[in-house]
């Protein structure tokens, strides 16, 4: 059964529960290996140490993106059903969890239309003023210079702005474009 794809709704909630199974079965994996080569010779020095201290790696990494995806605060199932009425029509993504090397940001829903890129984020954290400039420097990175970019916490005011994006939507911008290039950089 294949879960929500990056950009839909629910797809931090999955991944989370994705990428627990996958740590604990190559932890398991790694501890399973070492401690039979410990039975099986009495030492610690064989071949399956060496081989349990490779796998360690791969392992270490998984955990860390496991911790990244518990941090990360993805869209409620309230947010989501408000947000689908109100961006019908234009393209968006859900469950964006932005890292840059100072801080990582946290949006619900973003949808871009025209020149412009609005955001809401449910995490009482996130700098909406640095999230928005860090979007434009992810973009112009991507070839997508001159882009405005809104990010708010009122679900109110991203209604608001969502109607704003509506009815421009025929600007000369690439939304499909942006929005992947927000999704190549998220988790």
């Amino acid at each position: 059964m294949k879960g929500p794809r990056k950009g839909e709704f629910g797809y931090l909630a999955y991944s989370r529960k994705r990428r627990a199974v996958i740590t604990a079965v190559m932890l398991a994996a790694v501890l399973i290996v070492y401690f039979t080569g410990l039975a099986v010779y009495g030492t610690n020095r064989s071949a399956f140490s060496i081989l349990a201290a490779v796998g360690a790696l791969p392992t270490g990494n998984s955990i860390v993106n496991l911790v990244m995806l518990l941090r990360a605060s993805g869209c409620t199932q309230e947010t989501e059903s408000r947000i689908r009425e109100a961006a019908e029509g234009l393209p968006g993504c859900y469950d964006l969890y932005l890292t840059s090397y100072d801080k990582n940001y946290s949006l619900s829903h973003a949808a871009a239309a025209g020149r412009r890129i609005c955001g809401l984020t449910g995490d009482a954290g996130t700098d909406c003023g640095s999230c928005a400039a860090h979007i434009r420097t992810v973009l112009e990175k991507n070839g997508h210079s001159g882009y405005q970019v809104e990010i708010t916490r009122d679900p109110d005011k991203y209604d608001a702005m969502l109607l704003s994006l509506k009815e421009e939507a025929e600007g000369d911008g690439d939304p499909e474009a942006v929005l992947r290039s927000m999704l190549a950089a998220s988790l």
